[in-house]
């Protein structure tokens, strides 16, 4: 869950992440009443919901890329259309 809200989960992702800072407050709760099998399972999902965030994440940074690149091919065709006229 750390490495996901210290990448761009945070950013990108917050309902995920906060899905997974959810599921791993209620780990520790589960371990502190000792019911250590449901604090690790609780433990597990966090994981993967955390990893979840961090992909979604890497998802939506990587369409904003795509996005700005589209716009900047395009604004390049229209000087180049300028250009050649």
């Amino acid at each position: 869950v750390a490495d996901a809200r210290e990448g761009s989960a945070n950013l990108n992702a917050p309902d995920d992440l906060a899905i997974a800072q959810g599921k791993l407050a209620q780990a520790k709760e589960a371990f502190s009443r000792q019911n250590y099998e449901e604090a690790a399972r609780l433990a597990d999902q966090a994981s993967v919901d955390a990893d979840y965030a961090r992909a979604q994440a890497t998802t939506q940074k990587n369409r904003k890329t795509a996005e700005d690149m589209k716009r900047n091919i395009g604004t390049l065709r229209q000087e180049i259309e300028r250009m050649t006229k």
